[in-house]
């Protein structure tokens, strides 16, 4: 099961990219196909919360860092890529979202006391973005 979990996974999310270039290859809108997408998303997302009766969050506090941190690392941050792909191959756009993990680990290290920069995390996030350039380049 989780081989079978890795492999969906991998799959869904690696082409994501190509997907998104021929959504907007066939003329919708960057920002629009974007919302449309996470709209699509929600329904199994909120299907599961009710099936599992998942608690949601109950202090203003809680439903703060969910929408500052929702609107950070989905709202903005897919409107930029939607809208970038718009402009670029999906090659590319995989190639630079794929040095996404390499600003988080630095920026981690200087603003997280408990997540420091170590050559492995480093070595990780390095081979990580050459795989996938040689996986686009060929």
């Amino acid at each position: 099961l989780p081989a079978l979990i890795w492999l969906v996974l991998g799959t869904v999310w690696g082409s994501t990219w190509l997907f998104i270039k021929v959504g907007l290859d066939s003329g919708l809108p960057p920002l629009g196909f974007a919302g449309l997408r996470f709209v699509v998303a929600s329904i199994p997302l909120v299907l599961w919360l009710v099936i599992r009766r998942v608690r949601l969050p109950r202090t203003w506090a809680e439903w703060r860092l969910m929408l500052v941190t929702g609107w950070l690392t989905f709202t903005i941050n897919y409107a930029l890529v939607f809208w970038g792909e718009s402009h670029i191959s999906s090659g590319l756009a995989a190639i630079l979202y794929t040095n996404f993990p390499l600003f988080g680990i630095v920026l981690a290290h200087f603003t997280l006391p408990d997540e420091p920069l170590t050559w492995r995390k480093l070595s990780g996030v390095v081979l990580a973005v050459t795989c996938v350039v040689v996986i686009f380049l060929h």
